[in-house]
């Protein structure tokens, strides 16, 4: 498995190069997980874990070229981040069905009939366009990811060097535009999960859910070598993932609302159920 750690090394060198080290180390990951998203039309995927892990390699690639556009907009290019939005929209859609699949099918659940038999229903619809998310993604990772992440490479490999004797500090180490971007988004974290103060909130819970997920990947660089890092990726790792689960349970309730065969009059009452039982969940994440 490939590590992007910001090192003393590159702690020291121009931003706009340990920037760009980092962020191909990334890409290294992304095309190491690839090859396991495979087409798989059975009723289990050969790895459960694919289109999860890819879809993190993903959001991890795009939040560190995201966070360090200042630096890397000389060479980066706007159809290679275009590209790449384009697949992680894919593993994205896949593995939302993933975890709705996951929570129709779990014990709690199905604890009642009623439920029991709508989530069934439910699963059924989940599980087809499940495949079909499955087989977008594998099709466009073997189309387009090759091409995307050899621009994307070449793209990284350089960067211009100007000189200006007028703002000496215009090239900062990457430990000083660090220390600042860490700075502001400390700053911005409060506030975000401040706003989140009904559980009906989606856009709240996902604004404080990217916040924390946006710390947590720039601190995860250092992995161990700072012990502050260390301290606050556990707080962050679970802040992340309880606000995670909320907003999947938010989603699936979104889908359910809209979901045309469900509103018809022989399926009302297992829309109703699953709702219900959706409803319960979201409070408790709330709380």
């Amino acid at each position: 498995m490939v590590t992007a750690i910001l090192t003393p090394t590159l702690l020291a060198q121009p931003a706009r190069l340990s920037a760009r080290v980092v962020a191909r180390a990334y890409l290294q990951r992304v095309l190491e997980v690839a090859p396991r998203v495979e087409i798989d039309l059975g009723e289990a995927p050969s790895d459960s874990e694919a289109v999860h892990d890819l879809r993190v390699a993903l959001r991890r690639l795009r939040n560190w070229l995201r966070l360090w556009r200042p630096f890397l907009r000389d060479t980066l290019t706007k159809r290679s981040e275009r590209r790449l939005r384009r697949i992680s929209s894919l593993a994205g859609e896949a593995r939302d069905l993933e975890v709705a699949h996951a929570w129709l099918a779990s014990p709690a659940t199905r604890r009642f009939l009623r439920v029991r038999t709508a989530a069934d229903w439910f699963d059924r619809r989940m599980a087809v366009e499940y495949r079909q998310a499955r087989r977008r993604l594998s099709d466009i990772l073997l189309r387009e990811l090759s091409r995307t992440a050899a621009g994307l490479d070449a793209e990284l490999r350089r960067y211009r060097v100007e000189v200006d004797l007028d703002a000496p500090g215009s090239d900062p180490a990457m430990a000083t535009a660090v220390a600042e971007l860490l700075g502001r988004m400390a700053a911005r974290l409060p506030r975000a999960l401040a706003s989140v103060r009904r559980a009906g909130q989606v856009d709240e819970a996902h604004r404080a859910r990217i916040a924390v997920k946006r710390l947590r990947y720039l601190l995860d660089t250092f992995d161990r070598s700072s012990r502050f890092a260390a301290t606050a990726a556990g707080p962050l790792a679970s802040f992340q993932h309880l606000l995670g689960n909320l907003h999947d349970a938010q989603l699936l309730a979104s889908r359910l609302s809209t979901d045309r065969a469900a509103k018809t009059a022989a399926r009302r009452p297992l829309r109703a159920a699953v709702q219900a039982a959706l409803r319960r969940r979201i409070a408790a994440l709330f709380r």
